[in-house]
């Protein structure tokens, strides 16, 4: 198959106006079809599939926003897929000295209400892609640095893009940086949006 440059070469190369006027409509009428299969492999070879991980913060709203504006190009039917990842599943001591810490309709609750942060940070997700015509949900549970760098490999996404939380020094050796690990482990592009100090929840891009 032609590269996406040599297909690019191929429909920018001025036609031959001599035999298009010696052959008429007969000629125009075979090269027609020849030229719509040629542009449409050109665009099927510059389509991207590209992993947005989202989480509740303003900083994965900014990025994602940013990405749409700045990234997805529309017109050769980019992929999204929007990755949240819930924090993994905790094993509580069921007993200790004082009797029972956790019950299982508490712990039921805690899942409960894991899946139902999921779903609206997805769906306030969706909004934002809703111009889109491409646009997959994947919900995950676990460690967030290891879940984007498995799941990015796994799909065999073309680009990752990620919000900057700005965590200080001290925070971040205590909780790490879900981007820096991307950054480091995704043999992948990886794109790391910071939002702006000044920039409000309500400011458009």
């Amino acid at each position: 198959m032609p590269s996406a440059k040599q297909l690019f070469r191929y429909l920018t190369t001025p036609v031959n106006t001599t035999t298009i006027n010696d052959n008429a409509s007969n000629t125009l009428s075979q090269t027609q079809p020849t030229l719509d299969l040629i542009t449409k492999l050109s665009l099927r070879s510059m389509e991207r599939k590209i992993l947005v991980a989202v989480d509740e913060g303003e900083e994965s709203k900014y990025a994602l926003s940013w990405c749409l504006k700045n990234v997805v190009n529309q017109n050769f039917m980019d992929t999204i897929v929007l990755l949240y990842v819930k924090p993994p599943q905790v094993v509580y001591t069921a007993v200790d000295g004082t009797g029972y810490l956790f019950s299982t309709d508490i712990i039921a609750t805690i899942d409960k209400y894991k899946n139902e942060v999921a779903e609206t940070v997805i769906e306030k997700a969706k909004k934002l892609c809703k111009d889109l015509q491409n646009v997959e949900a994947k919900v995950e549970a676990g460690d967030p640095r290891d879940v984007i760098c498995e799941a990015a490999e796994k799909m065999a996404v073309d680009m990752v893009v990620l919000g900057s939380h700005g965590y200080g020094l001290i925070k971040r050796a205590f909780l790490g940086s879900v981007s820096n690990h991307c950054a480091q482990n995704i043999k992948r592009p990886v794109l790391i949006v910071k939002k702006p100090k000044n920039h409000s929840a309500n400011s458009t891009f």
